[in-house]
């Protein structure tokens, strides 16, 4: 076998800089989506208690996905608002209601559309925004220091 066309099985094994700054990159993205997404409903939630009617929604489906441990519980509410009814869905963690029940929700009376509800409120945590950030930025100084290593390795001349 021809020694030039032998892959180093070490340099094999290494990841490239591109694949460890695209990795880093859409860590730190998706932290960034988290965060916005933490934000946008806290914003939302802080305008509907300011602004926003309480109205009474029924439960009128229910449905589980996920094994038993992670399960997610959907619910489908709806409600009327200027006799014109409405349908919000929502998720939850915990099984939080049955079919039939009613539940107070908060809606935009100039969106109808734009509710939420008990379950919605503290929806979403900052914490896994930076625990995400925090890890993509790792990877990133990673990256950075293995393009310095690769660099210090050439010969100069």
């Amino acid at each position: 076998m021809n020694t030039t066309q032998q892959a180093d099985p070490e340099k094999s094994k290494e990841a490239e800089p591109w694949m460890i700054f695209a990795t880093s990159i859409v860590l730190i993205l998706v932290g960034l989506g988290f965060g916005y997404y933490k934000f946008s409903n806290g914003q939302l939630a802080r305008f509907l208690f300011e602004h926003g009617v309480k109205v009474t929604g029924t439960v009128v489906s229910e449905s589980r996905s996920g094994k038993q441990a992670g399960e997610t519980f959907y619910y489908e509410l709806s409600y009327n608002w200027e006799d014109t009814p409405y349908v919000f869905k929502t998720s939850s963690k915990i099984d939080s209601y049955n079919v039939g029940d009613e539940v107070e929700v908060m809606l935009n009376p100039e969106n109808p559309e734009e509710v939420l509800s008990p379950l919605d409120i503290n929806k979403g945590s900052y914490m896994w925004s930076l625990i995400i950030l925090t890890l993509g930025g790792f990877i990133f100084w990673l990256g950075l220091r293995k393009v310095k290593e690769k660099s210090s390795a050439l010969p100069q001349g």
